[in-house]
């Protein structure tokens, strides 16, 4: 009995590990038009669920909600289907590399671990650029 204990208590502390690479922001850009689009992915955990929101930087969009992220075996999906959104990658290297879906087209996304300090300054920039071209 001890043992089975150790074993399960071992197994939800190793994968805890696991799921706290995920954690984090990560950015990436589409490329909508020969345009290109900044998002962002903030995933916080809660407990032992994911939360994620998204940010569009050039369009204004922060802290978008998301209804379902899950990462298990470096596979993360992510869906918002208020938005009709849903992006679903492979976590190697530091990057998830992913298809980003929207109203029925696919586009290939992929994320970086975005840096802390590096979302304001940029967040700027890109509004301000968004704002001078409209």
């Amino acid at each position: 009995m001890k043992r089975t204990f150790l074993t399960i208590a071992f197994f939800f502390c190793f994968s805890n590990l696991f799921s706290q690479e995920i954690i984090g922001s990560w950015a990436g850009e589409l490329s909508v038009s020969g345009t290109k689009l900044p998002l962002v992915f903030n995933i916080k955990q809660n407990g032992v669920e994911l939360i994620t929101t998204m940010d569009s930087p050039m369009q204004g969009a922060k802290d978008l909600p998301t209804d379902n992220t899950s990462f298990v075996d470096n596979k993360l999906s992510i869906d918002a289907k208020k938005f009709g959104i849903s992006y679903k990658g492979k976590f190697e290297n530091e990057t998830i590399n992913g298809t980003f879906s929207q109203g029925g087209a696919s586009m290939p996304l992929i994320l970086s671990r975005k840096k802390e300090g590096e979302s304001a300054l940029k967040d700027r920039k890109l509004l301000s650029l968004h704002s001078t071209i409209n």
